[in-house]
């Protein structure tokens, strides 16, 4: 599904990170034609399986890093992730250029409300000064 993403994209490298505990919950498309859509647009997947011995099974999830260029890596602790995810930023290294974007905060609204309040007060003075 995050094939998709990548369908329109330009970028010489893509590369998805797909981190799994291994069980298909969504059942809805079936892994070989996950990785043809994978390997058609160009994607490298590395897969990182997390959880014990026998929460996943890595025979399937190598298969789909090893047929679009990816690794597996079994990451069964918190610093193991971590290493794995050094290790990935390591091999894919390359210049993300982005959009940027700048929230701009306005603040012509206190001078203009300000303005008009005392548009308003001079408007009220004067109409007294004529009913006097």
């Amino acid at each position: 599904m995050s094939s998709k993403l990548f369908k329109a994209s330009q970028s010489k490298h893509k590369v998805a990170i797909l981190l799994t505990d291994g069980i298909d919950n969504a059942n809805t498309i079936p892994l070989d034609i996950a990785i043809k859509t994978a390997k058609k647009y160009g994607i490298k997947v590395y897969v990182i399986g997390v959880g014990g011995v026998g929460d996943f099974n890595p025979e399937v999830l190598n298969k789909i890093a090893s047929e679009t260029g990816g690794v597996f890596y079994a990451a069964g602790t918190v610093e193991k992730l971590k290493q794995v995810y050094k290790e990935i930023d390591r091999l894919e290294k390359s210049e993300i250029k982005a959009d940027k974007y700048v929230k701009k905060h306005y603040f012509y609204h206190y001078p203009l409300g300000a303005a008009l309040a005392l548009l308003m007060l001079y408007i009220y003075v004067r109409r007294r000064s004529y009913a006097v």
